[in-house]
């Protein structure tokens, strides 16, 4: 009997310690452990320019004609896919690109594929700072402790939806083109052997590119040897029918480095006088080691003309 007191004596002891133990781990941290504190890693994360990418609204021209080699023609429409692919980011006002074959007549509408548009993306939400709790002393001021790690659990569970929602955008995006663009790297139009207007395509962006909103960029693969004046207007120049606008001319091709050299002292002076910011030349080699071009091209540094 007196063996049976003892034992339950003992049980109310360890009764009573663990409550105590309870009680003091309870005031010692006074709240569960916050849940979702660790910020999402997001495509959006890895992804954000900054600052902000403006609108880009992009004239692509590809020589269709028998003087530019068909792997060129190729390379260029695969080049131009992938730079639209990287350009679906967070942090960026859209793209609009427009792809023209160049043939003895540039501006007929059946050498333009259908327009390839990126919708914009937000800008991504910053992680959040917490709210610094260390001065605080649990045992002491638990109401503000606990209040403050409430505020901060909040604060990274708010931006953990943010940045879910604007990841699942981005992926939509990115969706979108990557399919899209399989008809630019399919783009396959019968050789055109008639005569070659380079300057059509130039006609063609600034037609495009008046009153619309944002950076305007020609790129342009090809030999540059224009030979038709179809597309040929006088007031070209004058008017300043490219202000602001870069032109990149990639896979740019000449059967020798003379006929370049001739050809970039030709052109370039003739796009700067027509307003151009900045003209670029890569030949098939350089164009080959080329990525996120269009990112690249905004940052570029302005050079002269050769």
């Amino acid at each position: 009997m007196n063996k049976m007191r003892v034992l339950v004596a003992t049980l109310a002891i360890m009764l009573i310690v663990l409550s105590c133990v309870t009680d003091f781990t309870r005031l010692f941290n006074p709240t569960p452990t916050p849940k979702n504190t660790t910020p999402t890693p997001t495509f959006a994360i890895y992804t954000t320019p900054g600052p902000s990418r403006p609108p880009l609204l992009i004239q692509f021209c590809n020589d269709d004609t028998g003087s530019y080699p068909r792997s060129d023609f190729n390379n260029a429409d695969q080049k131009i896919a992938s730079s639209l692919e990287n350009a679906v980011t967070a942090n960026q006002q859209g793209v609009t690109l427009y792809a023209t074959a160049i043939t003895h007549n540039t501006f007929d509408p059946s050498n333009t594929l259908s327009t390839f548009t990126i919708l914009p993306s937000p800008v991504f939400a910053p992680t959040p700072s917490p709210i610094p709790i260390t001065h605080l002393d649990p045992f002491t001021d638990p109401p503000s402790w606990t209040a403050i790690a409430k505020q901060n659990e909040q604060a990274i569970y708010t931006y953990n939806g943010t940045a879910t929602a604007e990841d699942q955008q981005i992926q939509t995006n990115k969706t979108a083109i990557t399919n899209a663009v399989k008809k630019l790297t399919s783009w396959n139009p019968p050789v055109d052997d008639i005569a070659t207007s380079i300057l059509g395509c130039f006609q063609l962006a600034a037609q495009r590119f008046v009153g619309q909103p944002g950076v305007k960029m020609i790129y342009i693969a090809s030999d540059l040897e224009n030979n038709t004046d179809v597309d040929y207007t006088q007031n070209f120049v004058k008017a300043h029918s490219l202000a602001g606008v870069i032109v990149h001319v990639i896979y740019f091709y000449s059967q020798d480095a003379g006929r370049n050299y001739e050809k970039e002292h030709a052109w370039c002076p003739y796009l700067k006088s027509a307003g151009a910011s900045n003209v670029l030349f890569s030949d098939p080699g350089q164009s080959g080691t080329l990525t996120d071009m269009f990112d690249h091209d905004l940052a570029a540094a302005t050079l002269p003309c050769p």
